[in-house]
């Protein structure tokens, strides 16, 4: 987002397995499909991974000062359809599809929900989010 006044806003946001072991297993689900994949990196659609270091770019570039970041973690409370759905709706977990297949990839989210869920069948989804900033010179 670029305002007028020439403040520009990156938001991003991760999945914080350092905090959650529910987290940690839903990226291990990840990793035992896909053994090149590394915990925060990023998926290109095409194929491979990379570093996504916004707030490193944004000071090399000379149109830009002022270049600052702030992460905190958030969590929320989630019950099976919207974890799966999330879940879904990652690159990662397609190219996971793409290699096991969509319902053993399934059963091992499954699994990992189920071990972690509480009573209610909701289980804690720490992210951690990080606002960068930059204006316009």
């Amino acid at each position: 987002m670029l305002t007028r006044d020439g403040l520009l806003a990156f938001v991003h946001y991760e999945p914080d397995d350092k905090t959650s072991p529910f987290v940690d297993n839903f990226l291990s689900v990840i990793e035992r499909a896909l053994p090149s994949y590394q915990r925060r990196r990023s998926s290109r659609p095409e194929g491979g991974y990379f570093d996504l270091n916004i707030m490193g770019e944004l000071t090399e570039l000379p149109a830009f000062e002022n270049v600052g970041r702030v992460s905190f973690i958030f969590s929320e409370p989630i019950d099976w359809e919207t974890f799966k759905n999330r879940a879904l709706s990652f690159t990662i977990i397609q190219k996971a599809i793409h290699i096991k297949g969509e319902a053993e990839v399934l059963s091992e989210l499954l699994n990992a929900f189920e071990l972690h869920r509480n009573s209610n069948g909701m289980v804690r989804m720490p992210y951690e989010a990080e606002v960068i900033t930059a204006r316009r010179k």
